[in-house]
């Protein structure tokens, strides 16, 4: 079952060719929703235009010459929700990663995750968002674009 990205969740360190980019927790600036509601508050949550706080790299010590490092600015790209949706975006859950600007490898995110008892893409019937598995309820069920607002719990 994977769970949301919040501003706590920690991605993996990651290295460039010259510089070793440390793990940190994403911070910085989430997309919050008006309209949706979870745990009491607007939902905070990540998708490809948030930006998380960068990380500072240190360079490698295999370098000859130590080079300063490029800024550590991260972005997030969701790839394993494919199918739910908060305000138009697809955001980030459990198993996605964060990626560094300048490149390297991947920075897996480890967690912790918000809304533990939100289920996303878990499949069956039943569920907190339409009784559909956790994807996009029916326009029967939910009329879209309705200018209202509603609560996951």
């Amino acid at each position: 079952m994977p769970n949301i990205v919040g501003p706590d969740c920690v991605d993996t360190l990651s290295t460039d060719a010259l510089c070793l980019y440390p793990a940190k927790a994403l911070g910085g600036n989430p997309t919050k929703s008006p309209n949706v509601k979870m745990e009491g508050g607007e939902v905070e949550y990540y998708q490809s235009t948030s930006i998380p706080e960068p990380t500072t790299g240190e360079p490698l010590p295999t370098n000859v010459i130590p080079l300063p490092c490029q800024p550590g600015d991260r972005r997030i790209q969701p790839t394993i929700n494919t199918t739910v949706y908060i305000n138009g975006n697809l955001f980030a859950v459990q198993g996605d990663e964060a990626q560094l600007v300048v490149g390297g490898t991947p920075r897996p995110l480890v967690g912790p995750f918000k809304y533990p008892t939100i289920k996303i893409q878990e499949g069956g019937s039943g569920g907190t968002t339409g009784g559909n598995g956790g994807s996009t309820p029916p326009d029967d069920e939910f009329p879209p674009d309705d200018g209202g607002s509603f609560e996951l719990y």
